[in-house]
């Protein structure tokens, strides 16, 4: 073997060896071990240009680059980003344009999105552009929220007869969760035949006097010790969840007698 060829055969393997180092450095950046919120959360992956679905939620992925930003902790990080678009409705509150990057949680109307990993690839084009996808955990927010150790109280309310405001008829849901830092999640949901669905989300925060008024009217109702047994009941629901130090209680469809009391505690939180 002659010496040009020695020197030919070292640079290419040169050559092949940095190539190879680039493309374990780019993949690291997409090893992202981010758990689902919970066991009853949807992965889905989204190619750029393309969109995903889930349950009256669409999603689509307008761009995957690599740049700085600020993850949960509030820590500069550079590496993938991506921006997603929500959709629902053409008139709908919830419709949103977000930048996210892996780790990154948010509530998307009735959902709790987690971005488990935002992967970047080079296009085999002339052009060289950047694309990818976005794998998500997409959960219903009231999984996500029961879940949360400091929830005291949570309410659910659900009619399958309900009308909006256009005099169209349909399903609706109300949901309370007050937590223990005296903040209150209010969710209202419409659900209509022809998918035109409507929500809203409201939070607000509970002076400590009116926190433990709440509290109060929670430990004098007896319902952490009542007999509630579960009603079947057409067209409507109710379902709630008490916290309380060590003791947690969850109710379905319980009689007149103990929702009565539920209403009361629920007055408090109007």
């Amino acid at each position: 073997m002659n010496k040009k060829l020695k020197i030919f055969l070292w640079v290419l393997g040169a050559l092949l060896f940095l190539v190879l180092l680039m493309v374990y450095l780019s993949s690291k950046d997409n090893v992202n071990p981010i758990l689902p919120p919970s066991s009853t959360a949807e992965k889905i992956t989204i190619s750029q240009g393309t969109q995903g679905i889930v349950g009256n939620m669409h999603i689509g992925v307008s761009s995957v680059t690599k740049s700085e930003y600020q993850d949960e902790a509030g820590v500069k990080q550079n590496g993938p980003v991506a921006g997603l678009q929500i959709f629902f409705s053409a008139d709908s509150p919830d419709n949103q344009q977000v930048e996210v990057y892996p780790g990154k949680k948010f509530f998307a109307g009735q959902y709790f999105i987690t971005v488990a990993a935002v992967e970047t690839q080079i296009s085999s084009g002339l052009s060289g552009s950047p694309s990818g996808s976005v794998v998500l955990f997409v959960d219903d927010s009231k999984n996500v929220r029961l879940a949360d150790p400091l929830l005291i109280y949570a309410s659910f309310t659900g009619s399958g007869l309900c009308g909006n405001d256009k005099g169209e008829d349909g399903g609706c849901l109300y949901r309370n969760y007050l937590y223990s830092t005296g903040e209150l999640v209010q969710e209202y949901f419409w659900f209509g035949a022809d998918k035109n669905n409507t929500s809203s989300v409201s939070t607000k925060t509970l002076e400590q006097p009116a926190l433990q008024a709440v509290i109060k009217r929670i430990e004098d109702s007896g319902l952490m010790t009542a007999d509630c047994p579960e009603q079947k009941i057409m067209d409507a629901s109710w379902d709630y969840t008490i916290n309380l130090g060590l003791s947690s209680k969850s109710f379905h469809n319980p009689p007149d007698y103990c929702r009565e009391e539920f209403d009361q505690i629920d007055e408090l939180l109007d």
